[in-house]
């Protein structure tokens, strides 16, 4: 086959894929010895790319412009650590049939493993490792200018190379599958979209420890990360994947019963699926459960929404007495009876941790009336909390349906618990000077006026008042304060507190999130869709720039470089899918979609949308498409069929 020599003058990307219906972990033995030759060749448009040769036989997959996708996940595997090894490192052949002390002579080699959580069975099925699960190595991409001339780059180096430092310099090693990615027609979300996706594919892991499902972690390539379940970022991860992925959704919740302390109904921050950390002296850590502090009380949204997604209302009636007794403790340890309103009575740094939004100004700041003045860190604070208080009345009637789904007679309880959090909260956490919510010092016996985006959590809970809302929205699309390139930024652009820092001013995709859903519930779909839009214009031009997924944005401009992570620099780490769920942002905000009981609809903005339209979920167990053409104003629905 002739080779097309106007390739060499191209820019190419190379992004391999495995395909995911096979699991690596089922193979009885891998003994495969590698031998590259020369190195590869590379062609376009229906030629082949890479000559892939293994006694003399050749590995097959399929080029899509951007993506190399192996049909068969052990080509996939020993391609690219043959690669790695062969052509870059200089090791000639690879066996994988290898024991601990082989490992030992390839420190390189052995890097490429560690940090890829890839172990090896040996020949003897050594009980100390598992199966190889397949990887590659994505091309390197530059600030502006994300294509790379891919012979030039491996001119660049020599078979005999060595050195770790010089291999992470050039690669960004990943997970990588774009085969199977959700269908959405807008043509220009593009790489956006299916990278997105993908995003959710590099922080699988397979069952280990105490998780008996595959699991995804919220990062599994951040310094201060380490592999776990976490209850606020596992929640985040669920409400994206459940549209393509239910049972993994559905796993994830289930595994969230591991957070659950049985002797009094707390929650726990996170579940490390190794147990309890090396050096780890906190003895609320039990059993690799951080129990030290819990995180915002969204599970019962999460476990709702699903059930009517999947119909089946089991998994929140497995839920329910576990909630129950998880809202007694709310109740017991963070609720002020002389103001019937939640808070914290706390540190100010372990309430900020709690509240999810650890180094937000909040907290460390007191307005006496006349000034402000930083809160002492060794002092306990006590804080009645806007967010917390939408999120409980939003568990209280959560809780009153699943109730009454089950003909529980404590329904009408929950909703009425709901209401009385909603009435107090007017009295002690609205102003109607700025019509905004916020948050009220029990010892200053005043509100703090600090304009955060934490108020917002308020249209979630349903605890604005009907004639207060327009006020209310006013904050929220203000440039002055909350409508920014990139809304909405977690403290007002106009505010004394506005910093380049996390939860100090930067924004939070999976914050909008929340507030769209808050923002239907009260009517504005046109408005949160034009939230959703704003989200995806910024998007698209940052994921451009980068080419890398954020843990959270900068609201007005580009550059992430400016931003900062509890005081240091760079900012928000790369590829953090604990905060991102960014397929949701565009299923309920520019596509309205509302789950039902008994059926799912959309009602899309087509304002917002550029070309005829193609859905794709699933619902009742089933995949569905659905398509409309541009400017139809027909509802697109999927009814649960009954036998």
């Amino acid at each position: 086959m002739k080779t097309n020599k106007m390739l060499y003058e191209k820019n190419v990307n190379i992004f391999p894929c495995i395909d995911v219906s096979e699991d690596l972990n089922s193979l009885k033995q891998l003994n495969v010895t590698l031998t590259l030759g020369k190195g590869p060749k590379i062609i376009r448009e229906g030629n082949e790319i890479l000559i892939l040769r293994t006694f003399g036989e050749r590995y097959e997959f399929e080029w899509f412009g951007d993506c190399a996708e192996f049909k068969d996940p052990v080509s996939a595997a020993f391609f690219f650590v043959g690669f790695i090894n062969c052509y870059l490192i200089g090791y000639g052949t690879i066996p994988f049939s290898i024991n601990k002390r082989e490992l030992n002579k390839v420190d390189v080699k052995w890097k490429i493993y560690h940090d890829q959580k890839i172990t090896l069975k040996d020949s003897q099925g050594c009980s100390e490792a598992i199966s190889v699960q397949g990887f590659i190595f994505k091309m390197p991409y530059k600030e502006f200018e994300p294509s790379f001339d891919l012979i030039k780059f491996f001119s660049g180096f020599k078979p005999g190379d060595s050195g770790w430092d010089n291999i992470k310099k050039q690669f960004v090693p990943s997970y990588q599958w774009k085969n199977g990615a959700p269908i959405v027609t807008e043509t220009d979300l593009g790489d956006l979209w299916r990278d997105a996706w993908v995003l959710y594919r590099l922080n699988i892991y397979n069952p280990e420890g105490p998780f008996n499902h595959k699991w995804i972690t919220p990062c599994r390539h951040t310094d201060y990360q380490y592999d776990k379940l976490a209850m606020w970022d596992t929640l985040h991860i669920v409400e994206n994947i459940k549209w393509y992925d239910v049972k993994t959704a559905e796993h994830l919740l289930e595994m969230q019963f591991g957070l659950f302390r049985a002797s009094d109904g707390m929650v726990a921050q996170d579940r490390s699926c190794g147990g309890v950390l090396d050096g780890d002296i906190d003895h609320d850590r039990i059993d690799g459960n951080n129990f030290s502090r819990t995180q915002p009380p969204m599970w019962s949204y999460s476990f709702l929404e699903l059930s009517k997604l999947i119909g089946n209302y089991d998994i929140c009636g497995n839920a329910f007495e576990l909630m129950v007794k998880n809202i007694r403790w709310w109740e017991e340890n963070r609720f002020f009876p002389e103001f019937k309103l939640f808070g914290y009575n706390m540190l100010p740094g372990d309430m900020a941790n709690e509240s999810g939004l650890d180094n937000s100004p909040r907290f460390v700041n007191v307005f006496n009336g006349k000034k402000w003045k930083r809160a002492s860190r060794r002092k306990n604070r006590r804080l009645i909390a806007a967010d917390l208080n939408a999120q409980m009345a939003d568990y209280y009637q959560n809780l009153g349906v699943i109730a009454m789904m089950k003909n529980d007679e404590r329904s009408s309880d929950y909703f009425s618990r709901a209401e009385r959090l909603i009435d107090n909260m007017q009295k002690y956490l609205w102003n109607e000077d700025f019509h905004f919510f916020f948050d009220y010092d029990i010892d200053q016996k005043l509100q703090q006026p600090i304009f955060a985006s934490s108020a917002f959590w308020t249209l979630f809970g349903g605890c604005v008042l009907k004639g207060k809302v327009d006020g209310f929205l006013e904050n929220l699309t203000d440039p002055r304060k909350f409508w920014t390139e990139l809304p909405v930024p977690t403290i007002a652009l106009d505010s004394n507190f506005f910093e380049n820092d996390m939860w100090q001013g930067p924004t939070w995709l999976s914050q909008n999130y929340w507030f769209i859903i808050g923002l239907k519930r009260y009517n504005y779909g046109g408005l949160a869709a034009q939230l959703a839009e704003k989200c995806f214009n910024y998007l698209k031009k940052s994921y451009y720039n980068y080419h890398k997924f954020y843990e959270f944005y900068n609201p007005n401009g580009y550059s992430q470089k400016v931003l900062k992570r509890k005081g240091k620099s760079p900012g928000p780490p790369a590829d953090y899918v604990g905060h991102f769920p960014i397929h949701s942002l565009y299923y309920y905000g520019i596509l309205g979609a509302e789950i039902l009981d008994e059926s799912v609809s959309f009602i899309p903005y087509w304002n917002n949308i550029d070309s005829d339209l193609k859905i794709e979920l699933y619902y009742d167990n089933n995949k569905h498409t659905l398509s409309a053409v541009k400017g139809e104003t027909k509802i697109l629905q999927v009814a649960r069929e009954f036998e």
